[in-house]
């Protein structure tokens, strides 16, 4: 009996709590949703999977209707204020600020004008322009865009940088032809071989180490990373690639002139990370700053013998450390500067750096870069160690795994 008294008890005390927490919920309010739809005239102009619309630098416009919502998923007749618009990917360049005034809850026929917008792509519309916003968010349905292609990925904006920096792209690959040009000890160069040698046609995608199973020659079905502007190098950051065959034929080196390297950034982006050659050079050691740059950064300068050039010197820097290891400049170690050299022709892999002086590297895949006559002693053994070593990491050797006990003798293999 005391067992079931307690009980009833318990029983009797919990109604008492639940009856005295009781209190009355109001209504939730204000919007909760935006409805995003397009004018039934532009249904035919969205995209597909198929048939995508063009990826641009330009413009491409779309008519939208916007409707806020309540929590009764009913447009809300009182609503009176301004949204704001965006497009992921991409730039909204119409209406410019990207806002719109919507009054009692609805507007129509809004033209909305999107750029630089890949893949799949929708219009954001959100309520965060009056005070007291809600956050409310609507998007449009699915626009498809192309993915862009190298040298759409490549191409700047008026500021120099690639109209593309900090998106994840997806490289057109489909009726393209990607082909890798150098693996270097950081990454690995593509071109675009289908419009070869057009502007811009060249990227570089930087892995941190050097690739494995990825050779000069490989031909990409597909590649995609983020954006990045590194010195102003543009690159692909943490790329991912697929191989659709190997061997293919490379392109040959595109001569680079006196005037292009005058004619500074406007003329040598659109050669960035392409296999160059550049002739008739010599080396310009002029003071203990280029010998500086040598012993830390392993590059050392050059300039073209052009007669009646637009600019001079007509300079270039030149790396070779890593792929080249015995061309080396000496004197520099000795405080002193070394003696002008002369090479018929210099080829490797074009990068920019604006923090060196000259800006624009030249990278030497090789002894094959330089003419023969002008290769150090051992050059194609000394050169394939560097590589080698160079080549990012490899599988520890079983003799160097440690197995280490933990958690209560739970054995972790390190490798």
């Amino acid at each position: 009996m005391r067992n079931a008294t307690n009980l009833l008890s318990l029983v009797a005390l919990a109604g008492l709590l639940l009856g005295g927490c009781e209190r009355t919920v109001e209504p939730l309010t204000g919007p909760k949703s935006i409805r995003v739809t397009f004018n039934e005239a532009a249904a035919d102009v969205l995209g597909t999977h198929e048939e995508p619309l063009a990826f641009s630098h330009e413009s491409t416009g779309f008519r939208i209707d916007i409707a806020v919502l309540g929590y009764d998923d009913e447009v809300m007749a009182d609503f009176d204020g301004e949204v704001s618009l965006r497009v992921k990917p991409g730039t909204v360049t119409t209406p410019h600020p990207a806002t719109v005034e919507i009054r009692s809850g609805v507007v129509s026929g809004v033209y909305v004008e999107v750029k630089k917008s890949f893949g799949p792509t929708r219009i954001w519309v959100e309520d965060t322009e009056r005070e007291g916003a809600s956050w409310a968010t609507g998007v449009s349905p699915l626009l498809r865009f192309e993915d862009p292609t190298v040298a759409q990925t490549q191409a700047p904006t008026g500021d120099d940088l690639s109209a593309l920096v900090d998106n994840h792209v997806e490289i057109r690959t489909e009726g393209r032809e990607l082909i890798v040009t150098h693996v270097a000890s950081d990454g690995f160069y593509v071109s675009d071989m289908t419009d070869f040698p057009e502007p811009y046609g060249h990227t570089f995608a930087f892995s941190f180490s050097r690739p494995r199973d990825l050779e000069a020659g490989d031909k990409l079905s597909s590649l995609d990373g983020n954006v990045d502007e590194y010195l102003a190098f543009t690159e692909l950051s943490f790329p991912s690639w697929l191989v659709e065959s190997a061997g293919n034929d490379l392109p040959e080196p595109i001569t680079v002139t006196a005037e292009q390297i005058c004619g500074g950034t406007a003329e040598m982006e659109k050669l960035e990370s392409a296999y160059v050659r550049v002739e008739n050079v010599q080396t310009r050691f002029v003071d203990s700053e280029d010998c500086t740059d040598y012993v830390e950064y392993g590059q050392w300068p050059v300039q073209l013998i052009v007669e009646g050039a637009p600019c001079s010197p007509v300079e270039l820097n030149v790396t070779s450390t890593y792929t080249v290891p015995g061309l080396r400049f000496e004197e520099c170690l000795e405080d002193a500067l070394p003696a002008a050299r002369n090479f018929e022709f210099l080829q490797g892999m074009l990068r920019n750096n604006y923090a060196a002086e000259p800006e624009w590297i030249l990278e030497l895949r090789g002894c094959e870069d330089l003419p023969v006559e002008d290769w150090p002693e051992d050059c194609v053994e000394e050169s394939a160690a560097a590589r080698a070593h160079f080549s990012g990491p490899q599988p520890v050797p079983p003799q160097y795994r440690r197995s280490i006990p933990y958690c209560e003798g739970v054995p972790y293999e390190l490798d």
